[in-house]
């Protein structure tokens, strides 16, 4: 997918906000922090909501982009943020203090919040 985004001839911004806007995506990329978390725990949380196949999917395009890093921690494959991935999440929560400044809807639960939820996709710790 990076490939796409980098190379297209298209506009790269265009193919990362569709990326963005699939299924699923932000709602993943939202629990994926400096604290590693695994693919189990990222598909329990969804409380299996989520198709494993899309899940894996979705994460090793996260990866390709180099937003999220996959890595052995304690015996465990996990997944960590960057600090590409960080830059990113702080430009979609700008683009959330938009929409709050702006008048659109943003769950009361969000509000003042670093997060943009899934109500059925809320990490528990």
């Amino acid at each position: 997918y990076l490939t796409v985004v980098q190379k297209t001839k298209s506009c790269g911004l265009n193919s990362l906000l569709d990326f963005i806007g699939k299924k699923w995506t932000y709602s993943i990329f939202t629990h994926i922090n400096d604290d590693p978390v695994t693919f189990n725990k990222l598909f329990s949380t969804s409380k299996h909501i989520i198709n494993p196949t899309l899940l894996s999917n979705r994460l090793k395009e996260m990866v390709e982009l180099k937003i999220i890093i996959k890595s052995e921690i304690n015996g465990k494959l996990s997944y960590v943020i960057t600090d590409s991935g960080k830059d990113l999440k702080k430009i979609i929560l700008n683009l959330k203090d938009w929409c709050v400044k702006n008048g659109c809807v943003i769950p009361d639960k969000c509000k003042g919040k670093d997060c943009i939820c899934s109500t059925v996709f809320i990490l528990q710790k």
